[in-house]
C-alpha cells in the first residue's frame, strides 16, 4: 500500500462500526466531527463515538477521498496483501484466496463446522473426513449405497490437483447427481463431468449426461430444482441396481481445454437404449 492510502485509511473508518466509508452511500458527520457511514446512520440520530447530534451534511472532501485511496483487502489478517480502489476491493474479496472457506461437507447431513484457509481444504477432508474423501487419477465410479433407503449421498474426490464434491440427492420420484469444484469462485468454469450409469451385465441401456460444474457454496437445493445436472427417473434407476441396492455411477471430470468427455457441456440428461 502506497505511503498516502496508510496515512489516509484512519480517516476514512466509519467511527461507529470501523468499516470502510464507501460511496455512492452517503458519509455524514457529527456536530465533533466524526464521520459516520449510511449504514449506521441509519440506526440513530447520534453519534455513537461521541453523542452529539448527527448533522444532515454531507461530507463531500471524504467521500472524494475514498474513490482515490486504495483500500487492503479484509482479509489481511490471514496474509492477503493486496489492496484496491474501492470500487474494485468488493470483486477482489469474493475470490481471495485468503478468505475462510467452508468445510464441503458443511452443507450437507455431516453438518461439519470446520472454516479455514482455502489451500487447507484438501488436508481438512484428507484428515477429517477420511471415509468420504479418495485420491483418482481419472474415470471413477461411486456407489450409491442402500438405494431406495438412503436419499443423499456425498463424498470429495481430488482430480487434476482439485478437490471436486460429489451430491446425489433422490427428491420425489427422481434422482439429481452433480459435481461441485471446492476451489477459487469463478474457476469451476473450467470444468465439466459426464456421469453416467451403465451395467455390463444389463440389457437394459445406460444413462449419461454431461454438464459444466457449479462452484461448491451453489446451493444444491437450487442445482436440482431446476434439473441443471445429471437426472434421471428413479423408476430407470431400479434397474441399475446391483444385489446389494447399490447404485454404480462411473464419472469422469474433464478441464475443458482437454479432451471432449461424453456429451457437450450443458447437455440435458438422456436415456439411451442399447
Amino acid at each position: 500500500m502506497d505511503v498516502l492510502s496508510m496515512a489516509l485509511l484512519p480517516e476514512l473508518l466509519c467511527s461507529a462500526c470501523d468499516k470502510c466509508l464507501e460511496p455512492p452511500g452517503l458519509i455524514e458527520m457529527c456536530d465533533t466531527g466524526h464521520n459516520i457511514c449510511c449504514s449506521c446512520r441509519s440506526k440513530s440520530s447520534l453519534c455513537p463515538k461521541c453523542n452529539f447530534s448527527l448533522l444532515k451534511v454531507v461530507n463531500k472532501p471524504i467521500e472524494h477521498l475514498t474513490r482515490k485511496a486504495r483500500y487492503p483487502c479484509q482479509f489481511h489478517i490471514n496474509g492477503c496483501r493486496e489492496v484496491f480502489l474501492i470500487d474494485r476491493i468488493e470483486h477482489h474479496e469474493r475470490e481471495c484466496l485468503h478468505r475462510p472457506h467452508r468445510c464441503p461437507f458443511a452443507a450437507t447431513k455431516y453438518k461439519c463446522s470446520w472454516r479455514g484457509h482455502l489451500f487447507r481444504i484438501r488436508d481438512h477432508v484428507i484428515r477429517h473426513h477420511t471415509l468420504l474423501n479418495r485420491e483418482i487419477t481419472g474415470k471413477f465410479s461411486t456407489g450409491l449405497e442402500h438405494f431406495g433407503t438412503e436419499t443423499a449421498w456425498y463424498e470429495t474426490v481430488t482430480l487434476h490437483k482439485q478437490v471436486f464434491l460429489l451430491c446425489s440427492q433422490v427428491t420425489g420420484e427422481r434422482l439429481y447427481s452433480c459435481v461441485m469444484f471446492v476451489g477459487p469462485q469463478g474457476r469451476e468454469a473450467n470444468y465439466r463431468y459426464t456421469i453416467r450409469i451403465d451395467r455390463s451385465d444389463s440389457e437394459r441401456g445406460r444413462v449419461s449426461g454431461t454438464h459444466g460444474t457449479f462452484h461448491y457454496l451453489n446451493d444444491t437445493n437450487e442445482i436440482f430444482r431446476t434439473g441443471n445436472c445429471f437426472t434421471v427417473d428413479t423408476t430407470y434407476v431400479k434397474n441399475w441396481l446391483d444385489e446389494k441396492s447399490e447404485l454404480q455411477l462411473q464419472i469422469e471430470v474433464c478441464h475443458n481445454s482437454g479432451q471432449p468427455c461424453g456429451l457437450p457441456s450443458g447437455a440435458v440428461s438422456i436415456l439411451r437404449r442399447i
